[in-house]
């Protein structure tokens, strides 16, 4: 499975430290050849965002005036996600996609480390000017296994045992809520602002 440069992918902070060196034996190896999860058919992309005023209220007067206060953090909802298992190869990655939504809903827990919260992901699709290493956190998933009308195929899981998966797996939505670090807002790197967003610099580069 390729990589496109404009295919829609998710790639955890934490991927190189703790998914890129497993063996064959993980379940989230397959992920290692598309280097994050890469959705095989271009999903749908639903990005929102909210401008904050306070309306300030005057006497005897028509209209209030409206001051600004802030701007929401941009949630992006993914839907109309479909992988497919009609081969073991693609049921082997369709599996790994599942148990990668699963792990990144938990925070670190067990006796050698506890507390630490769910990677940040990047978030890439449709090229560099729209959707470039974008710095988001993963709000919730959901996907739907049982298809009475449809074929089910038979995958080989890690154990030896057979697996039961939809010749095509539905993931009914991802949401993400961008969320940039507090020093990229204060101008932490000299080439970050306003100005580099908005003559494309900034997006072009990155961590739009």
């Amino acid at each position: 499975m390729s990589i496109e440069a404009s295919a829609v992918r998710l790639k955890p902070f934490d991927f190189d430290t703790n998914i890129a060196g497993v063996g064959e034996n993980h379940p989230l190896y397959p992920l290692i050849e598309t280097d994050g999860v890469v959705f095989p058919f271009t999903p749908t992309v639903v990005e929102q965002v909210q401008i904050n005023y306070d309306k300030q209220e005057f006497t005897h007067s028509n209209e209030g005036y409206m001051t600004y206060n802030n701007t929401s953090n941009r949630q992006i909802a993914i839907s109309n996600i479909v992988f497919p298992c009609d081969t073991e190869e693609n049921g082997k990655y369709a599996l790994a996609v599942i148990h990668f939504f699963r792990t990144y809903s938990f925070m670190d827990f067990g006796a050698d480390s506890t507390g630490k919260p769910p990677s940040p992901m990047w978030f890439y699709g449709f090229g560099s000017m729209l959707y470039n290493k974008v710095p988001v956190l993963m709000a919730g998933t959901d996907f739907t296994l049982s298809d009475q009308e449809m074929d089910h195929m038979a995958i080989t899981g890690i154990d030896g045992s057979t697996q039961w998966l939809p010749a095509k797996l539905s993931l009914g939505g991802i949401t993400l809520t961008v969320q940039h670090t507090p020093s990229y807002w204060r101008g932490g790197d000299s080439n970050v602002s306003l100005e580099a967003y908005r003559n494309g610099s900034l997006i072009t580069g990155g961590n739009r």
